[in-house]
């Protein structure tokens, strides 16, 4: 098999399944019994939030696999493909914290972690195979090296992500993520640097300009450079973000 592909395969860790229609499933690991009762009495909400941003992202038919685990950042997103590299659905992994701290995260965070992390998919959904190869191929370079020479491609790219929740209306929920997300880093990963993502005060004032807006993706699509991703982001309705 072809390097690129193999390395593809590992980042993205797709097992191979069939579309066997849309839904949503909610995984829980590594939890006690009484922290996954805890966990089970939120899952309405994880539900609602996934919900509404499918919905705004127009990918109502998208299969969506939630796992809630012990481990990891606040979220992840890794696509999951059929045999010939066709997207299938993603798996969103989101940590336990969300749900255990005191007090939990509210709906708004989770709404915000949501439309950051779908619009993963969304990216995903808009790449060529080819594309899709090569996308996975650079992650898992970065992953090896986080401050090597890719660093800024990455960067480029979680922001690029942030800008599409907010071209789609969502700056108020992902002000109330990235602020519990900065709090959760502080709590649990002291030694980590926030530079990958927008900052709140980013978000408010981008939320309100849609010239600025537009300025900021074409900014950070001049160093992803993917070209599907910019014939997307022209449909981007950032005229309408709020």
């Amino acid at each position: 098999m072809n390097k690129t592909i193999l390395a593809t395969l590992l980042l993205l860790a797709c097992a191979c399944q069939a579309d066997g229609g849309a839904s949503t499933s909610i995984r829980v690991e590594d939890a006690t019994g009484e922290q996954e009762d805890e966990i089970r009495l939120q899952e309405w909400r994880v539900e609602r939030a996934v919900q509404e941003v499918l919905v705004r992202y127009g990918l109502e038919g998208l299969n969506v696999s939630i796992v809630i685990e012990e481990e990891g950042g606040l979220g992840e997103t890794k696509p999951n493909v059929d045999a010939i590299l066709d997207v299938t659905g993603v798996t969103v992994s989101i940590n336990e914290r969300l749900f255990l701290d005191e007090p939990p995260a509210g709906d708004d965070v989770l709404l915000g972690l949501f439309a950051h992390e779908l619009a993963h998919a969304l990216h995903y959904s808009k790449m060529s195979r080819l594309e899709l190869v090569e996308f996975g191929e650079r992650y898992l370079r970065f992953f090896e090296n986080p401050e090597g020479h890719l660093k800024p491609w990455a960067a480029a790219y979680e922001r690029f992500t942030d800008l599409t929740a907010i071209a789609y209306g969502f700056g108020v929920p992902l002000t109330a993520q990235k602020v519990a997300s900065k709090d959760n880093v502080a709590r649990h990963h002291p030694h980590k640097v926030w530079d990958f993502y927008l900052e709140p005060v980013d978000i408010r004032a981008l939320s309100k300009d849609p010239v600025a807006l537009k300025k900021r993706i074409d900014q950070a699509l001049d160093v992803v450079n993917i070209g599907s991703l910019r014939e997307f982001a022209e449909t981007l309705p950032i005229a309408e973000a709020n």
